[in-house]
């Protein structure tokens, strides 16, 4: 299974005619998500004129699902995940903000890498292949999306992504 999703993120061809509304794409993670995690808050704010993005709604459902999942997931408080999207002249950035454990600083750089997990005891029983931001950095990287990462241990994860504009 494992070697599967990492074949279908390699062979997702780039469609550069696809358009997106990530606004209604994280909509529905949240929902989804909401199925699974009842008891997560989620909170999003919206800033600037709706845009589409281009990059197709699976590979941005798929990058939203895997950040989101992993702020539940990796949190020992009551879960908040707080969402923006901010659209601009030139891009659309969307901050993924979570209240969990946090990465520390040096493992920050490899959070990528396949089947890194950042501290194996607490990952255990949690679960999970430890592929799915490896997975999410491959469908960014196929659609010139931009990742920054800032974390604090015990203060939670921002992933900020910036989308380009159809």
């Amino acid at each position: 299974m494992i070697e599967e999703l990492l074949h279908l993120a390699r062979r997702e061809e780039v469609d550069e005619n696809a358009v997106t509304d990530v606004e209604l794409v994280l909509e529905n993670v949240e929902q989804e998500l909401l199925l699974l995690y009842p008891y997560v808050q989620f909170k999003r704010d919206v800033i600037g004129q709706k845009k589409l993005a281009s990059i197709t709604e699976q590979a941005a459902g798929q990058i939203f699902r895997n950040i989101m999942s992993n702020g539940i997931r990796y949190n020992d408080k009551e879960q908040k995940i707080q969402l923006s999207i901010h659209y601009t002249e030139l891009a659309i950035m969307v901050t993924i903000r979570d209240n969990g454990i946090g990465i520390s600083e040096k493992h920050l750089p490899f959070i990528f890498d396949r089947f890194y997990r950042v501290d194996e005891a607490r990952s255990n029983h949690i679960g999970g292949t430890g592929l799915g931001l490896s997975i999410s950095k491959m469908l960014a990287e196929k659609y010139r999306i931009e990742i920054d990462v800032k974390s604090s241990v015990n203060n939670g994860t921002s992933f900020i992504l910036k989308f380009p504009l159809k």
